[in-house]
């Protein structure tokens, strides 16, 4: 009597039983032949993930939110125009003669930055200005005001730092409160048209800088 073909069996599991029912194809993949182990590993990445993916939101909704709440001040320049001062020089100014260079300036966007030689962060961040004012050189302006100073610290700072982008003084006081100077440094920047279009209380970083310019132009 010939005897019957036995039945082909399914390829071995990890476990080493034969998956019958799974010809040539994988074993189950049902949670609960899982090790107990691997399934607490999936989780933790996964709750991983959740938390970092939660802390980029709200760093996102935080500075969105900061953004949102830079209050521009309801300054627009007018005026004849007025020359800027050379680089080395730091001539005290009037509001009027202050609106008369913004004037002078429009075709392009203008960085206003309010600044003073005791003030730690102006020192930090005025490098980087030195900088983006070499870089977005014929294609924007960066203008400095330097206000609650002394004059003679204010230009010593000036040529310690190796500034070339002018400067101006305000003696008193009337250029940062049109502008609601809050904080020092307070960067404003101006778009082509002369209207103002962002404001940044404190320190500014060369990257939001740069966007800023770019809006503006």
């Amino acid at each position: 009597m010939r005897s019957r073909p036995r039945p082909l069996s399914g390829p071995t599991s990890e476990f080493g039983e034969a998956g019958g029912d799974h010809l040539g194809g994988p074993p189950p993949s049902d949670a609960s032949s899982r090790p107990e182990a691997t399934r607490e590993g999936g989780w933790g990445r996964f709750r991983w993930w959740i938390g970092a993916v939660l802390l980029i939101a709200v760093v996102a909704f935080g500075a969105s939110r900061a953004n949102r709440d830079s209050k521009l001040p309801d300054f627009a320049p007018s005026g004849d125009a007025v020359a800027v001062p050379s680089a080395g020089e730091l001539p005290a100014v009037t509001l009027d003669e202050f609106e008369g260079m913004l004037v002078g300036l429009q075709g392009q966007p203008v960085v206003v930055n309010i600044w003073a030689s005791w003030c730690a962060p102006c020192r930090t961040e005025m490098p980087m200005l030195q900088d983006a004012a070499e870089a977005f050189a014929g294609k924007a302006t960066v203008l400095g005001v330097a206000s609650n100073d002394d004059p003679r610290a204010a230009r010593a700072f000036l040529d310690e730092v190796g500034v070339t982008y002018p400067n101006v003084f305000d003696p008193s006081g009337e250029i940062r409160v049109a502008l609601g100077l809050t904080a020092y440094p307070t960067t404003y920047v101006f778009g082509a048209d002369g209207s103002i279009r962002a404001r940044v209380d404190g320190g500014i970083s060369e990257q939001r800088l740069a966007g800023l310019i770019e809006a503006a132009t």
